[in-house]
């Protein structure tokens, strides 16, 4: 979801930054640009974005991206792939490549299609699901998602232990 940011003198106006961010990291990127650290004793998900509003970098601090609804984690995205294993909620708009004529709820739109694949750099309206093309994207990021599923598990508040 775009934002806008304004800081006369460091933010140039009329910039615009296309790397993927989360409402994660307000919390990193104003103690950065404070001059303060990150609290040691937790672990933080959001990373700061500093550099991307000073227009220092044109990268994404994140490697991925991960998405919830509520506790359930759905899916990710890793750079220009995006990947739903299962959405918890039915959702609009509804992908193209679903049923052509919506029933009354929209609930079937969503079918048994799962898991989802996207190529944003040519669907970036995540339109086509490619996953029979890329099946091996697919089996990555999956895989990846169960890793990141794991440490979260292990750890839900997300405070480090002392060795």
């Amino acid at each position: 979801m775009p934002f806008i940011a304004s800081w006369p003198g460091k933010i140039h106006p009329g910039a615009v930054s296309r790397a993927p961010v989360l409402n994660l990291d307000l919390f990193p990127t104003l103690l950065d640009l404070t001059g303060l650290g990150l609290p040691g004793d937790r672990i933080i998900d959001g990373r700061s974005i500093a550099a991307l509003l000073l227009g220092e970098a044109a990268d994404s601090p994140h490697e991925a991206i991960f998405f919830y609804h509520y506790d359930l984690l759905e899916g990710m995205r890793a750079g220009r792939w995006k990947y739903f294993r299962k959405l918890n909620r039915y959702t609009w708009p509804i992908p193209l490549d679903a049923a052509t004529v919506p029933n009354s709820l929209g609930k079937s739109q969503l079918g048994t299609r799962w898991p989802l694949l996207y190529d944003l750099s040519v669907d970036p309206s995540e339109s086509y699901n490619v996953i029979g093309t890329y099946p091996n994207v697919a089996e990555m990021m999956h895989t990846r998602l169960l890793d990141w599923e794991k440490e979260a598990r292990e750890n839900p508040r997300g405070f480090l232990t002392q060795p």
